[in-house]
C-alpha cells in the first residue's frame, strides 16, 4: 500500500512539471522584437535630443541640463555641451561665445626696401656776375643790361637704401644710407663796348674793378646721411599702426663753386668750398592708416628729428693767370644742426605683406648751416658774425620694399 502511493506521488509531481515548463519559456522569452509603440518612444527621444544639441538655449524657468533624461525605458542618450575659454583678448569686454579676437598682424623677421629721390634744394642760388652797359667811366654808375648771371639749384635723383632684422617681436634694428649729388652750372657772355662785372671775387684785388667778356660757375651740392635705428610699436589696431624709433645718424654735407671770368688778357678763378660733418641722436615716428574696403591700399606718414654735432669748415681762393693766388682765406665753426624731416604719401602691399610699394612727397629741413652765398659775401666784407641759414630740400619719393 506504501509502495503504490509513492509510485502515484512521484507520477504526479512529474506531470506537473511536464506542465508548467512550456508556459514559463511562453511568459519569458529571451529576445522579442520590438513593437510599433518603442519603435516610437526610440524615434521621440533621438528627435528630443537633436532638438536639445541644435538649441542649447535654456529655457527661462528651467535650467539647462548637460545630461538630458528621457523616461522611454531606454538608457538616456548624453550630451556634453562644448567648452569655452574666455582669455584675455576677450575678457572683459566679451562675456559670451563666440568671443571674437582680433587677427594676429602679419611680422616677417626680414624687410629691404630702396628709395628713389627726385629732389631739389631750396635757397643756394649765388649770383656771380652782372652785364653791364658799357664801357664804365671813371665815377660813373653802372648800368645792367641783362640778367644777372645765377648758379641756382635743380631736381635731381638720388637714393635711400636700408633693410631691418626683428630679433624680438615687435622690435626692429635697422639700417640705412642715403645719397644726394647735385651740380649745375651756368654762364654766358657779352659783345664790346659791353661788359660784365663780377660779384664774388675780393674787392681789395684788381680784377674787382676789371670788365669781363664772359663769366661762368659751377655749383655742386652733396649729402650723405648714415642711420642706425631701433624701432618698435607704439599703438596698433586692425585698421592703425604707429612706431616710434630711436637711434644715431652722421652726416656730411658740402658745397663746392668755381667761377670763371675772362677778357682778352686775363683769366680770374675762384673756388670755395664748405664742408660739414657730423654725429648725433634721431627721434622719430611713423604710422599708416590701412583701408577697410580697399584691400592693400595705405596711408603713412613719417616724422623724425636729429640733432647733430659737427664742424663746418670753408675755403676761400682766388687766383689768375698773371699773379697766381691773390686771395686766400680759411674759416671753421663748431656747431650744432638740427636736422627736421618729414614724408607723406600713398602705398599697397601684397598678399601676406611680401611686397610693398609707395610714393610720397619729403621735406628736409637743415638748420643753422653756412652756405656758399653768405660765406663768400663774408670774405668780401672781412665779416664773420653771425654766419647761419637754413638749407632744405623737398621732392618725391619712391620705395619698393620686400620682407620675408
Amino acid at each position: 500500500m506504501v509502495r503504490r502511493m509513492r509510485i502515484g506521488f512521484a507520477v504526479l509531481v512529474a506531470l506537473v512539471g511536464n506542465s508548467a515548463a512550456p508556459a514559463q519559456r511562453v511568459q519569458f522569452p529571451t529576445r522579442l522584437p520590438a513593437s510599433t509603440p518603442v519603435q516610437v518612444a526610440q524615434r521621440t527621444a533621438i528627435d528630443r535630443n537633436v532638438e536639445a544639441i541644435s538649441d542649447p538655449e535654456p529655457e527661462p524657468d528651467r535650467e539647462l541640463s548637460t545630461t538630458p533624461q528621457f523616461t522611454t525605458g531606454y538608457p538616456p542618450l548624453t550630451v556634453e555641451a562644448p567648452e569655452v575659454f574666455l582669455t584675455e583678448p576677450c575678457a572683459p569686454t566679451c562675456t559670451t561665445a563666440p568671443c571674437y579676437v582680433e587677427p594676429a598682424p602679419i611680422e616677417h623677421r626680414w624687410q629691404l626696401y630702396g628709395d628713389f629721390l627726385w629732389i631739389q634744394p631750396r635757397g643756394i642760388e649765388t649770383t656771380y656776375a652782372v652785364p653791364f652797359d658799357g664801357p664804365i667811366a671813371q665815377g660813373a654808375t653802372p648800368v645792367p643790361i641783362g640778367p644777372a648771371g645765377v648758379v641756382d639749384s635743380e631736381w635731381t635723383p638720388a637714393f635711400r637704401v636700408g633693410g631691418a632684422w626683428m630679433p624680438v617681436s615687435p622690435t626692429r634694428i635697422g639700417v640705412a644710407y642715403t645719397r644726394f649729388e647735385s651740380n649745375v652750372t651756368d654762364a654766358f657772355g657779352v659783345n664790346p663796348p659791353d661788359v660784365i662785372r663780377a660779384l664774388v671775387l675780393h674787392p681789395g684785388t684788381d680784377a674787382a674793378d676789371a670788365d669781363f667778356l664772359d663769366a661762368g660757375a659751377a655749383y655742386g651740392i652733396d649729402f650723405e646721411l648714415i642711420d642706425a635705428e631701433y624701432r618698435s610699436i607704439f599703438f596698433r589696431n586692425r585698421d592703425y599702426t604707429i612706431d616710434y624709433l630711436v637711434g644715431a645718424r652722421y652726416s656730411k654735407l658740402q658745397q663746392d663753386f668755381v667761377g670763371t671770368f675772362s677778357n682778352a688778357t686775363t683769366v680770374e678763378h675762384l673756388d670755395t668750398r664748405i664742408a660739414f660733418d657730423g654725429v648725433g641722436l634721431r627721434l622719430g615716428m611713423e604710422g599708416e592708416r590701412r583701408a577697410k574696403h580697399l584691400r592693400g591700399l595705405l596711408l603713412y606718414g613719417r616724422a623724425s628729428a636729429s640733432l647733430l654735432a659737427g664742424k663746418f669748415r670753408a675755403h676761400y681762393a682766388q687766383n689768375d693767370n698773371i699773379q697766381g693766388i691773390v686771395a686766400q682765406t680759411n674759416w671753421h665753426s663748431e656747431r650744432v644742426v638740427p636736422l627736421l624731416e618729414m614724408e607723406l604719401g600713398i602705398g599697397w602691399t601684397g598678399p601676406a605683406e611680401h611686397l610693398r610699394v609707395s610714393a610720397g612727397y619729403m621735406f628736409n629741413a637743415w638748420y643753422n648751416t653756412v652756405q656758399t652765398g653768405e660765406f663768400i659775401q663774408a670774405v668780401r666784407t672781412a665779416d664773420f658774425v653771425d654766419l647761419g641759414d637754413t638749407l632744405t630740400f623737398d621732392g618725391l619719393v619712391g620705395r619698393v620694399e620686400l620682407r620675408f
